[in-house]
């Protein structure tokens, strides 16, 4: 089971750019692991290469649906840490899910809080409109 946190600026403000953020999280944690999640249309060209049928309204969701970027850190078969950065722009929050030893994430989590000025708090699927990949990136 996971807990998901999100981090936010507590005057409202962005936490800053993708690259801002993505920085960030380097800075603190050298190790961790970036990379892409597939968006819609890589994910109908695997379905399709595979010869599995796809409904037109399964298509036209998986259509709209755009590739984003996570960073994970600890294990790669089970990390710690994984942030969801979405797919650029600036980010409203940054979520973070937390798998395992939670005094140990809540360690790197206060720091990467104090190091940026950010405020740590529950993150609930309505912070991003009820989308889970959207990543807070503002409009």
């Amino acid at each position: 089971m996971s807990l998901h946190l999100k981090f936010t600026r507590a005057d409202g403000n962005a936490l800053g750019t993708f690259d801002d953020v993505r920085q960030a999280i380097v800075d603190l944690l050298p190790n961790v692991r970036i990379y892409q999640k597939p968006g819609g249309q890589q994910k109908i060209a695997d379905l399709e290469s595979r010869g599995l049928p796809l409904p037109q309204m399964v298509r036209k969701i998986f259509e709209s649906m755009p590739s984003w970027t996570v960073a994970e850190y600890g294990s790669s078969k089970e990390p710690l840490l994984c942030f969801v950065l979405g797919s650029g722009g600036e980010l409203r929050h940054l979520k973070v899910s937390v798998k395992g030893d939670l005094a140990a994430a809540d360690a790197i989590l206060q720091r990467l809080a104090q190091a940026q000025g950010w405020s740590i708090s529950e993150f609930s699927p309505s912070d991003a409109n009820g989308t889970w990949n959207d990543a807070g990136k503002l409009p």
